[in-house]
């Protein structure tokens, strides 16, 4: 990959003087371009040096997301065309043309939905202890759902979409039958829990404490910054991860990326 990338200019603008090429881990590779022709170009030369190195490109796995581009032309891995799509998954996660994580939370509640029906029998025993459960079902079902939770773009909707699914399965849990109404706050109380979307509000800003305390010049810590080049469509902005950390941020009384750094660095006052 370095062999691809060094000496070109075909990724999209970064910092002032650099730009972002891939995003790589382990052996799954994302190429990012500005147009179709670098992005050919770079695809283009991955393969030939993967060839070289006796490494073969699985061009079936291998697909294309266009995102605001009003080109036609195909990108091609030798004489194949790849397929182009709306959405795919990377590291587990699925992205999307659209942004944020809406697709990528539908497809965790589904799991975590799967996850918590194949565990009938124990939520409806006699058997084991409400603290059994709960603890099963924090490490079977919950950690399925908040699988990379960290970077989701959670709007009211999706956090009403995931404190739903975590209502009906502590009920279940609880044998809380429809006809009975126990308001949401006394199901929080007896199972010891937090509501869904304070655990991602509180994992974003545990996730965020670790970028703060990296290198300025990671990429991660880039990503708090980076403007993308170009203009955006008139209209009201769409909520981004970005502006909703930013947000996040001013209630807390930091300015700035940099205060919140300086408070970082106390690993205890930070975890308080």
């Amino acid at each position: 990959m370095k062999r691809t990338t060094e000496e070109s200019n075909t990724g999209i603008r970064w910092r002032f003087t650099s730009k972002l090429e891939d995003l790589n881990f382990a052996d799954d590779i994302a190429l990012v371009s500005p147009n179709c022709q670098q992005l050919q170009i770079k695809a283009t030369k991955l393969s030939q040096f993967a060839a070289q190195t006796g490494l073969k490109i699985n061009k079936k796995k291998s697909e294309v997301l266009r995102i605001n581009s009003n080109s036609n032309n195909r990108i091609q891995m030798g004489e194949q065309q790849l397929n182009e799509v709306d959405k795919y998954t990377y590291q587990g996660a699925i992205v999307s043309k659209q942004g944020g994580g809406g697709d990528d939370i539908i497809n965790r509640i589904h799991k975590a939905r799967i996850s918590f029906m194949k565990l009938n029998r124990i939520w409806s025993s006699h058997i084991y202890t409400l603290a059994t459960k709960l603890r099963l079902f924090n490490t079977l079902v919950k950690s399925v759902l908040l699988y990379g939770c960290e970077t989701w773009k959670v709007n009211q909707s999706d956090e009403l979409k995931l404190d739903t699914f975590q209502f009906k399965c502590l009920r279940r849990i609880l044998k809380i039958r429809w006809p009975y109404i126990v308001q949401n706050n006394v199901i929080l109380q007896k199972t010891n829990s937090k509501k869904i979307s304070t655990e991602i509000m509180s994992r974003r800003w545990k996730w965020l404490g670790h970028i703060l305390r990296m290198d300025q010049n990671k990429n991660c810590y880039t990503a708090l910054t980076w403007k993308p080049e170009g203009k955006r469509r008139v209209g009201r902005p769409k909520t981004t991860w970005r502006r909703t950390v930013e947000k996040e941020r001013e209630c807390l009384g930091w300015k700035s990326w940099n205060e919140a750094r300086h408070v970082a660095y106390d690993r205890a006052g930070w975890k308080e």
